[in-house]
């Protein structure tokens, strides 16, 4: 009721039809007077596990309880980069407009230059945000650092052209198959496999060149 701003009556209607599709996976205890798990619960939705962490490390879905703690203790590593929200906003508005974007950009090889750019994808690489974009300067496709994006504007009068969208970036599209295996050096390979679930004693993936981190890099690597 708190968390969806509804009333007691809105709320038994909720709870009331949970128990039709999922009749057994909440159980009403009379000594609490709560619905607590059932003991034969089964999730009517699939959730992938990442979600779900990501979820708990941005306590999305916490009330906001008056002491201000999360619902459990889920500590993260601080991010040393943090882009502008200015940047962020003008960045993601030209991806969801199709816009190509100005932008004065900082780069340790050349120094600052003007640049426009054809946003279409953010890319987190853990350490930091990167935007996925042709480069009008270079004429190729390449990675940004949103930290170093200063001063950006929308290029109204210049809309994006065939060559300069997304599916013309053959990097970025590329498929690349990884057969992943336990590193034979290493003692008790069996753990390798439990933290990467590799039930027959490998991880098979087939992936973009982006997922890899391969995007940036050079082909033959």
């Amino acid at each position: 009721m708190a968390r969806f701003g509804i009333q007691s009556a809105a709320a038994s209607r909720d709870l009331a039809l949970y128990k039709e599709l999922a009749p057994f996976n909440a159980e009403f205890d009379q000594r609490s007077k709560l619905y607590v798990l059932g003991q034969r619960f089964t999730p009517l939705f699939e959730t992938p596990a990442d979600q779900a962490l990501s979820w708990l490390v941005e306590q999305i879905g916490d009330v906001g309880a008056p002491t201000g703690e999360s619902l459990l203790p889920c500590a993260m590593p601080a991010r040393l980069t943090t882009p502008k929200l200015e940047v962020l906003a003008a960045v993601t508005r030209a991806i969801h407009l199709r816009q190509a974007l100005q932008i004065r950009y900082h780069s340790i090889s050349s120094g600052q230059s003007q640049r426009e750019i054809v946003p279409f994808a953010l890319l987190d690489t853990g350490l930091r945000w990167h935007v996925r974009a042709y480069d009008r300067k270079s004429a190729e496709f390449r990675d940004f650092v949103l930290t170093r994006i200063h001063e950006p504007k929308a290029c109204v009068e210049s809309p994006p052209l065939r060559q300069e969208l997304a599916e013309n970036d053959t990097q970025w599209t590329r498929i690349v198959d990884l057969q992943l295996v336990p590193h034979p050096d290493k003692p008790r390979p069996e753990v390798t496999c439990m933290d990467y679930g590799m039930d027959s004693g490998s991880l098979n993936l087939s992936c973009t060149s982006r997922d890899c981190g391969l995007c940036s890099a050079p082909v033959e690597c």
